[in-house]
C-alpha cells in the first residue's frame, strides 16, 4: 500500500490516501491515481513507516528496528492533517512546537535549544517552557 499526502497551496497536509501498489509501481503512477479518486491537487508520497528520516521494520512483533532496505524512507516523517511538507529538506515537518526550537533537517523534527532530561525510573514527565527556555516537571 502506497501512502500519498494531498497539500494545499502552502504546502500543508490536507489529507493522506492509501493506494494500491497494484496501481502505484511509481510516485507519478500514485499521483495520477490520487488526481482521478480525489481531483486536482499537489500529491506528495510518504512513508507510514518513515519517522525521523528512518524507515522502521515492525514484522518482528512490533518491536521496531531500522529496516536494512532504507530506500522505503520517504520525506523525513509520515505526516498527519496539518503537517507541512518542506521542498527544501523534501520532508514533512509537524507546526513549529515553540519559537525558540530550531529544525533538525536530517530528521525533520523540531528541537529544542536545552537536551530534554535524561529520563529516571520511575519516568518523569518534563514540559518545555519557552519563557525560561528550560525543562520543567
Amino acid at each position: 500500500m502506497a501512502h500519498f499526502a494531498k497539500l494545499d497551496e502552502n504546502n500543508t497536509v490536507l489529507r493522506i490516501y492509501k493506494i494500491g501498489n497494484d496501481v502505484s509501481e511509481t510516485e507519478q503512477d500514485g499521483i495520477n491515481e490520487c488526481v482521478k479518486l480525489h481531483g486536482d491537487g499537489t500529491y506528495k508520497q510518504c512513508s507510514y513507516n518513515t519517522r525521523q528520516g528512518i524507515h522502521w521494520d515492525y514484522s518482528n512483533l512490533n518491536q521496531g528496528e531500522p529496516s536494512a532496505d532504507q530506500t522505503k524512507s520517504f520525506r523525513k516523517n509520515y505526516p498527519s492533517k496539518g503537517w507541512i511538507y518542506n521542498s527544501e529538506i523534501d520532508g514533512f515537518i509537524s507546526p513549529q512546537n515553540f519559537p525558540s526550537w530550531t529544525l533538525n533537517t536530517d530528521k525533520g523534527i523540531w528541537e529544542a535549544p536545552v537536551a530534554e532530561p535524561v529520563q529516571t525510573d520511575p519516568p518523569t514527565i518534563y514540559i518545555w517552557d519557552e519563557d525560561s527556555q528550560s525543562w520543567i516537571f
